[in-house]
C-alpha cells in the first residue's frame, strides 16, 4: 500500500496465495461463509538500520562493480527462507566460490545483502545513493528473489547488445540446465539502478512450487533444497565470473 500525504490512511491487509487457496475451498464448502479479520498490525517509527557488503576487490579494474545480492529481510509470517535468505546465502556463496577456487577477479565481484526490501525497498534506494556519492561504476547487477528452486537461466533487463553478448555464454551454462537467458524483470532491490542503465539480470528459476511458500508461515528452512540453492549459487557465480572477466 501506498498514499499521498494528502489522503487518510484505511485498514488493509495482504493475503497469500496460500491463504486465498485455503478460503477458496472453504467457500466450495459454504457459500454463505462469513470471517472474522482481526488487524494488529501498527507502523512504527522510522528506525536506522543497515545493508551488509562484502567484496573481492579485481585486480585490474577494482573500481568496476559486478553486483550480486539478495534481501535479508522477510514476510512476518515465515522465516523467509525462499524470500529472501536464499537469494542472501547464493550471494556469500558467489564469494566463497571464488576463493576457493583462487581465483582473483579482473573487476570487483561486490555481494550485497539489502534491507527493507518488503516495505519500501530503502536498502536498495540506499545502496543506489551512497554508490552514486561515492562514483562508484556498477557493469552489472545480478539478484536473486524468485526462491532457492533449481535455476534455468536468468531474465536480462538490458539492452539488445548485452542480450546478444550474454547469450554467447549460454552453452557454458548448458550442463547446469541453466543455459536460458531471456529478457525480464531483474528484481526489486537493484531496479532504481537498472533504471540508470546498468544491465540488471534475475536469476530464473524453476518456481512451480514458490507460491506454495511466498509470505506464507510456510517458507521455512525444511522446504529449501540444499542441492538447488547450491546450483544457483554456482550459476550465479559463473556470470559474475564471465562478467568480470569479459565486460558486457
Amino acid at each position: 500500500m501506498g498514499y499521498a500525504d494528502s489522503v487518510r490512511k484505511i485498514p488493509a491487509a495482504a493475503v497469500s496465495t496460500v491463504g486465498a487457496d485455503m478460503l477458496s475451498r472453504l467457500l466450495r464448502v459454504d457459500s454463505g461463509l462469513t470471517i472474522r479479520l482481526r488487524l494488529s498490525a501498527r507502523t512504527l517509527p522510522d528506525i536506522r538500520s543497515a545493508n551488509v557488503l562484502g567484496e573481492i576487490r579485481g585486480w585490474e579494474k577494482p573500481e568496476e562493480i559486478v553486483l550480486v545480492g539478495g534481501h535479508l529481510d522477510s514476510w512476518d509470517k515465515g522465516t523467509g527462507a525462499h524470500d529472501d535468505a536464499s537469494g542472501c546465502v547464493q550471494a556469500i556463496e558467489v564469494l566463497h566460490l571464488v576463493k576457493r577456487l583462487g581465483i582473483r577477479p579482473r573487476r570487483t565481484i561486490r555481494a550485497v545483502m539489502f534491507m527493507n526490501e518488503e516495505n519500501g525497498m530503502r536498502g536498495g534506494l540506499g545502496y543506489a545513493q551512497d554508490s552514486n556519492r561515492a562514483g562508484e561504476t556498477h557493469v552489472a547487477l545480478i539478484e536473486s528473489d524468485r526462491g532457492g528452486f533449481a535455476p534455468r537461466g536468468f531474465t536480462l533487463d538490458a539492452d539488445s547488445l548485452v542480450l546478444q553478448k550474454v547469450r554467447s555464454w549460454e552453452p557454458l551454462f548448458e550442463p547446469l540446465n541453466a543455459g536460458r537467458f531471456v529478457r525480464g524483470y531483474s528484481g526489486v532491490d537493484i531496479s532504481s539502478m537498472v533504471k540508470k542503465g546498468v544491465p540488471g539480470f534475475g536469476l530464473l528459476v524453476e518456481a512451480h512450487r514458490y507460491f506454495d511458500y511466498h509470505h506464507s508461515a510456510n517458507d521455512t528452512i525444511d522446504k529449501v533444497n540444499p542441492r538447488e540453492l547450491e546450483i544457483g549459487a554456482v550459476v550465479e557465480a559463473l556470470l559474475c565470473l564471465l562478467i568480470s572477466e569479459r565486460g558486457l
